[in-house]
């Protein structure tokens, strides 16, 4: 046999198996979606704080429109961070009270008493939207919610309706008609405008 005939049958030669190395290759990483959007969703929090904190240094105080855009912007940061780690909004009730109750800003949804005079109105629990309240802005009609009740034991619950209402021309007429175990209002950002969901118990 010739040379470029030995080079010719050891071309057409299937090379052996190398099976050692590969177990010693590591396994593709997989990518923790999870982690990474929410890092991003927190650098963007730390640059709205970032800008805010120019604005206020530079004119003595935010201005409405920076207060709307950075209320509505923590919001969707919260609502994003919620659908990513696929948690449920959460809110819990407080006690009876007005406005003096509301102002205290503990987190908790006080029920209002000036609702409770419409006798056929469920109870109505409100918060200010910088206090918690936004959770009320985060969930659409028929998503869920779950809610801490004054027993300490959590509930789920669906969103029927809701009612979005003028804030400063709005009685408790506006809101006759809903139904559902609980009433939750808050404003919107834009501080004129107030929306009311009902709750139902989630179906098991």
């Amino acid at each position: 046999m010739t040379d470029l005939d030995e080079l010719l049958t050891a071309a057409d030669t299937e090379p052996p198996a190398v099976t050692a190395g590969k177990a010693d290759m590591p396994a593709p990483r997989r990518r923790r979606w999870g982690v990474v959007v929410l890092s991003l969703l927190a650098i963007a929090a730390l640059g709205i704080c970032g800008w805010v904190l120019a604005v206020i240094l530079t004119t003595g105080s935010p201005p409405k429109a920076v207060e709307e855009f950075v209320g509505t912007a923590s919001t969707e940061v919260r609502k994003a961070a919620t659908t990513v780690t696929g948690g449920t909004p959460t809110v819990t009730l407080g006690g009876v009270g007005g406005q003096a109750q509301l102002d205290v800003c503990d987190g908790k949804f006080i029920e209002m008493d000036a609702y409770r005079v419409q006798a056929d109105l469920p109870p109505t629990f409100s918060a200010h939207n910088g206090c918690g309240g936004d959770t009320v802005l985060m969930v659409p009609v028929g998503g869920v919610i779950d809610v801490v009740g004054r027993d300490g034991v959590t509930r789920t619950f669906t969103v029927t309706e809701e009612r979005r209402l003028n804030k400063d021309t709005t009685t408790t007429a506006d809101v006759a008609g809903m139904t559902g175990e609980h009433i939750l209002q808050t404003c919107f950002w834009d501080d004129a405008t107030m929306r009311f969901i009902s709750l139902a118990p989630a179906a098991v």
